[in-house]
């Protein structure tokens, strides 16, 4: 039932689409760019509608798809990461690095992983020769790119998708310390006092000695003592 909703969501976005073009056929580009980015990919079932609600042949609509390789008629995984192999970046390793995404990913007979999280292709020149090697993840430009770069940019991506998956479902895992559960948001004192049962003495919770005298409302909006990623020292 989620998933048939979920469709319905998504043509009704279509609509939309089409109806703030006012189902131009010159804007059919533009039409079918927006489409794949709701639909992650244009089926043949998604250029049969777009092709009736603009009045058109199935087969013109489909030749754009198929002429246009920003297009895609498979699915396609959450990041899609395209590996630049034009002449500049295949000198400069470019090859290698789809090698290793690919190893990486364990992908041998498809481009997509099975969890449907990456999907990774080669494309040819981006334009930006500069940046060699180069790829892209989604709209996301990384250049100058060592083969130590591949695990690196997977960890962060799959943290990312952690992450808006926690946000989406709403589904934040409480903290937890010593076997206790603390509510999410407490702040690092009342944890400790939680932990310990009373106002704790300095030595029991070094962390929380006198020289930090911080307001306990503070932590909270500083995002200590949460699940929320601190930025590094100096930034």
């Amino acid at each position: 039932m989620r998933e048939h909703e979920e469709l319905e969501a998504k043509y009704a976005a279509l609509d939309r689409i089409m109806h703030r073009y006012h189902c131009d056929r010159g804007q059919l580009i533009r039409v079918l760019q927006e489409a794949q980015e709701v639909f992650g990919y244009l089926p043949e079932e998604v250029q049969t509608y777009i092709a009736g609600k603009m009045d058109m042949p199935v087969s013109e609509v489909n030749g754009v798809v198929t002429f246009y390789s920003l297009f895609t008629t498979d699915p396609q995984g959450r990041f899609t990461i395209n590996v630049c192999t034009g002449t500049a970046c295949y000198v400069q390793g470019a090859q290698h690095l789809l090698e290793d995404f690919k190893r990486n990913l364990n992908l041998t007979d498809n481009n997509t992983t099975a969890d449907g999280l990456f999907t990774v292709k080669s494309t040819r020149c981006i334009g930006a020769c500069g940046l060699a090697p180069v790829l892209t993840v989604n709209n996301e430009v990384h250049g100058k790119l060592t083969r130590k770069d591949v695990s690196k940019l997977l960890r962060t991506y799959k943290r990312m998708a952690d992450t808006e998956s926690r946000q989406r479902i709403g589904d934040t895992p409480p903290n937890k310390e010593r076997g206790h559960t603390f509510e999410q948001g407490m702040s690092p004192i009342d944890e400790c006092r939680q932990r310990i049962g009373d106002t704790p003495p300095a030595e029991e919770c070094p962390q929380f000695m006198k020289k930090a005298e911080v307001k306990e409302n503070d932590w909270v909006s500083a995002g200590l003592g949460t699940d929320q990623e601190q930025p590094p020292a100096g930034h």
